[in-house]
């Protein structure tokens, strides 16, 4: 048994020594990046990214983020391209992951390229902005009108004031009957509507106050996540698995390794796992079951051919 886990460990680490260098100048046009608008707690981007390094599998892994000039990160995402295929993310008022009341502007929007393992190579595209709200407002009042062509015109059926949030607070601001504005998105219950008055983030009005004819049905609600079109339903693991482990209960299958990542998926209690690795803190392991790989807490199973502590370090 022993012998067979050495082997995997070994198997694992030819596959990443044997890996097919990155071509950076090919990586360098996987991105085109036509706008990037950033406010005190939310962000703006228009970006399409292309596959085009085979990491594993056909797909191309890569990471979207935002940090300010003091090197915080604001908002990070991974995702994939299946490598030939282009799609566009295009993300109007999407809310930082942390708190930025200390950020220093201005701020980065980056794409940065991931081998398989999603460690990151280097920067492959980023727009650099001044946020308005750090730096006086008003600066840059039409920005964001840059990235609304996608938005959906409507005619105001009455005066009315505007919001924060659907439900949110009212602004010491209102809007005039007959006025045309572009909305961007609806919340799930339809009753609120985010348009675009000026400024650099949307606002909200009561959906009843304004008219798109036939058209309101295209609106959407706001996303939860910043690239849902190519993200990949499994994570992409390196190939090789180097032990197993038995769930020792019902076990949740995430995205990344966290409770702040989405589930994918579920392991039932005393199903047997291929692991592939671990977080450096041991609290998380890579592991893939009927077709689905993801992080589960490491803590809800049993190592079987090599313990935990001896599992490669993958994040």
């Amino acid at each position: 048994m022993l012998r067979k886990s050495l082997l995997a460990l070994s198997a694992a680490a030819s596959l990443l020594v044997g890996a097919a260098p990155i071509n950076h100048a090919t990586a360098a046009n996987m991105v085109e990046l036509r706008g990037f608008v950033a406010s005190c707690h939310h962000f703006s981007v228009d970006v399409s990214v292309t596959g085009v390094t085979n990491d594993q599998d056909s797909w191309d892994r890569f990471r979207f983020q935002v940090v300010d000039s003091a090197n915080q990160v604001l908002f990070r995402e991974d995702s994939a391209r299946r490598v030939g295929i282009t799609d566009r993310a295009w993300v109007i008022d999407m809310p930082y992951a942390v708190t930025v009341e200390n950020a220093v502007s201005p701020i980065h929007f980056q794409v940065v390229d991931l081998d398989m393992l999603a460690r990151p190579i280097s920067v492959v595209s980023e727009q650099v902005t001044d946020s308005a709200c750090l730096t006086g407002v008003g600066q840059h009042t039409d920005r964001l009108a840059e990235l609304l062509p996608n938005g959906l015109k409507g005619v105001m059926l009455a005066d009315t004031a505007l919001y924060t949030a659907p439900n949110g607070a009212a602004l010491d601001l209102s809007v005039e009957r007959g006025r045309e504005f572009t909305a961007i998105y609806v919340n799930p219950e339809r009753t609120w509507t985010a348009i675009y008055v000026g400024g650099d983030n949307l606002v909200w009005i009561h959906s009843r106050d304004i008219d798109f004819g036939s058209t309101f049905n295209n609106l959407t609600a706001p996303p939860t996540t910043l690239d849902p079109s190519q993200q990949v339903s499994s994570v992409v693991v390196p190939g090789v698995p180097v032990s197993s482990a038995r769930a020792l209960y019902t076990v949740r299958v995430r995205q990344g390794p966290g409770t702040n990542f989405a589930t994918i998926g579920r392991i039932r209690y005393s199903s047997f796992v291929a692991v592939y690795g671990r977080t450096a803190d041991s609290r998380w392991i890579l592991v893939s079951f009927n077709g689905i790989a993801g992080w589960s807490a490491s803590r809800y199973y049993s190592l079987i051919e090599v313990p935990l502590r001896n599992l490669p370090i993958l994040r």
